[in-house]
């Protein structure tokens, strides 16, 4: 998390250039991190000095820390183990290989037969039980109604297999997400030596996000190197959006206004929802053309340009 943060710090000083706003936003994981920069410890100052805004994604950090022997003990688990999430028990880098391989599928070639359904290594609860096109096998594995739960982080609603034919396609009927557009969004096409998987997800970056507790200081924050402790002392006229989907729900919407609370920003400076009911983890990313994070993200930056009372 430390390296995290320093990354980040770079990346707001140049984005503060010529007296530009700035606002941090982090998805999932990203939003415990996102806690972690506006909370951290910069010379006696915090990190939401810099910031206009805050907007937490379906993840955002919870007030209570892991304890000293938790942090401890994940720590020595690291020394014998992967320094690799194995997301959604694929261990990398393959969660990056399937994704990127199955989403160039769909966007190259999505009604020849696939390639995924026939590749050994792919899992088999990520694979239909009829024949399917390229496009089916990609949409079978991660949309909500037939993606195994340990994918929970990678699913949308997507749609579902085609009744009929031989191979099955894709019948997007009730989608959020058009499947076309969650596969340019993972595969990175068009853009160069980079896609929309993490490959490589530091298993430490997640240990140490149990340490962030809301900007609170707590022992378990000396032993992994985490210095997020400013989280009673945050602008006050600072402005929070906070987005809760599957994987976070209303725990992401209470961490938002505990930490509103602690540094006394008023209750309507802060814009929450929940849709934990009707929103896949992924879907806020990629839904359209009704997009109710969207829908709300874009009136919320507006707020952020006007100047505080």
């Amino acid at each position: 998390m430390n390296t995290e943060i320093g990354d980040l710090r770079k990346v707001v000083q140049l984005a503060q250039r010529n007296g530009r706003t700035v606002v941090m936003s982090g998805h999932s994981l990203g939003g415990s991190i996102t806690t972690a920069y506006a909370t951290w410890d910069f010379g006696g100052h915090a990190g939401g000095d810099d910031l206009a805004g805050l907007v937490f994604i379906d993840g955002a950090s919870g007030a209570t820390p892991v304890s000293p022997d938790q942090a401890t003990q994940s720590l020595q688990s690291l020394q014998t183990g992967s320094p690799w999430l194995a997301f959604g028990g694929i261990a990398a880098p393959f969660a990056g290989l399937f994704n990127s391989t199955g989403s160039m599928g769909v966007l190259i070639d999505p009604n020849s037969p696939s390639l995924g359904q026939a590749f050994p290594l792919l899992p088999a609860n990520l694979k239909p039980p009829v024949p399917v096109t390229n496009i089916g096998q990609y949409g079978y594995a991660l949309d909500v109604k037939t993606s195994p739960p340990a994918l929970a982080a990678a699913q949308a609603h997507l749609g579902q297999l085609a009744e009929t034919g031989d191979p099955r396609g894709w019948d997007t009927t009730g989608a959020l997400t058009p499947i076309e557009r969650y596969a340019t969004m993972f595969s990175g096409f068009g853009l160069r030596g980079l896609d929309g998987t993490a490959w490589y997800h530091p298993m430490r970056l997640t240990i140490d996000s149990g340490a962030v507790a809301a900007g609170n200081a707590n022992p378990a924050q000396q032993i992994l190197n985490v210095h997020a402790t400013h989280g009673d002392d945050l602008p006050q006229n600072m402005r929070i959006y906070a987005f809760g989907a599957a994987l976070g729900g209303q725990r992401v919407v209470d961490a938002a206004r505990t930490l509103a609370h602690q540094s006394g920003i008023p209750r309507k400076y802060v814009t929450t929802l929940n849709r934990a009911a009707t929103y896949a983890h992924n879907d806020p990313n990629s839904a359209f053309p009704k997009n109710d994070f969207i829908a709300h993200l874009i009136p919320f930056l507006e707020k952020v340009q006007q100047p505080s009372p």
